[in-house]
């Protein structure tokens, strides 16, 4: 009987002249971009078929232990991955890495042994879990819409939520400006992009910050909800509400008086 012919490679090409991907990975995450890309593609090349399935909690763990970055990180990577079609999206959505782009620039190792190239994995034809449904991998992260949606990179992600948030009061939808950017980004160096969302929500409850106010301006601009770290802090422990507290004072005060006048 034939001995089985293996499915794995001892190597795989490291072009020097990176491609968009690259540029991405670092532009967003530095270093741990970079390192993180190609200890997966090593994962890749060591793993038989050349597939990883994040389900099994073991891999999991392996791998988060060789790329040394905590589980949403590895997550957030992953996705962004998946949305460039550097892995296969589709497979990622069932935790499972796949790169075409990978098997081909090892096609010749396999044309050398005379075997076929590995094939994208199909076993996943359950239907897809709906939302809420847990996973083997549960992150129990504060991010409270982790999952696919944190495929972008998280000032992305906040940015987006900004404009989901405060979407009745622009007539076009506000620009992501370098300055906002780096704005957000230093906010993210403290606070985790849940914090910033719910920092936005406080905000838009505040009837005093969206417009109803002596003057009529609308206070909740990007460059108010990300200011500093004070500001987050302080609508985090409840102590933004302290305008509208006061402004809520000055009306009850005037409708007293409207009432006085009246009788």
């Amino acid at each position: 009987m034939a001995r089985p012919k293996k499915q794995t490679v001892d190597y795989f090409p490291h072009d020097c002249n990176h491609k968009t991907t690259i540029f991405i990975l670092e532009e967003n995450y530095g270093n741990n971009g970079y390192a993180f890309w190609f200890k997966i593609l090593e994962l890749l090349s060591s793993t038989e078929g050349h597939y990883y399935d994040c389900k099994n909690p073991h891999k999991w763990k392996f791998l988060q232990a060789k790329t040394h970055l905590e589980e949403n990180m590895c997550i957030e990577i992953l996705g962004l991955l998946a949305e460039l079609g550097a892995i296969d999206s589709k497979l990622w959505k069932d935790k499972v890495i796949w790169s075409d782009n990978f098997i081909s620039r090892i096609a010749d190792v396999y044309k050398n042994r005379r075997v076929g190239i590995p094939t994208k994995p199909n076993f996943y034809k359950q239907k897809p879990e709906q939302d809420g449904v847990s996973t083997d991998i549960n992150p129990q992260t504060k991010l409270k819409e982790t999952k696919l949606k944190e495929t972008k990179p998280k000032d992305i992600y906040v940015w987006e939520k900004y404009k989901e948030i405060f979407k009745d009061f622009y007539k076009r939808k506000p620009e992501l400006t370098p300055k906002r950017k780096s704005h957000i980004k230093a906010r993210l160096e403290k606070f985790t992009a849940d914090e910033l969302i719910e920092t936005m929500k406080r905000i838009r409850e505040s009837k005093y910050h969206i417009g109803e106010n002596p003057s009529n301006k609308f206070y909740a601009t990007p460059d108010y909800c990300f200011r500093n770290n004070e500001q987050i802090e302080n609508w985090l422990n409840s102590k933004g509400q302290k305008a509208q507290n006061k402004w809520d004072a000055v009306k009850e005060r005037i409708r007293k008086e409207k009432e006085a006048e009246n009788d």
